[in-house]
């Protein structure tokens, strides 16, 4: 079974602690987000989540910049923090594939 993780982001509610542009505000950074050049390391949207990243998109009240259909990564950083970090580190294999045993290991 897999499961699919999208982070999304939408405006916020009216109230007494917003001004009536909020939904403009919202609409704006949108725009700006979305324009903006993608950084992630792959540089664009898994294929097998794009149209569930565009029906999001194509609303109002959200959008969405992350969207994984599901990746393994192996890697390797400098063992002086705790943290795992995917900024620094070498990514020794990256997958969204099921993976056997040596796919995991010969990168070792």
């Amino acid at each position: 079974m897999s499961h699919t993780h999208v982070e999304f982001s939408r405006p916020p509610a009216r109230s007494q602690h917003f001004t009536t542009s909020s939904p403009d505000k919202f609409a704006k950074e949108k725009r700006e987000i979305l324009e903006a050049a993608d950084l992630s390391r792959k540089g664009a949207i898994d294929a097998r989540i794009e149209h569930v990243v565009e029906h999001l998109n194509a609303r109002p009240q959200y959008y969405t910049t992350s969207s994984c259909s599901g990746r393994t990564v192996l890697l390797s950083q400098d063992s002086s923090g705790d943290t795992v970090r995917k900024k620094g580190c070498v990514w020794l294999n990256v997958s969204h594939e099921l993976l056997g045993q040596g796919e995991l290991v010969s990168p070792l």
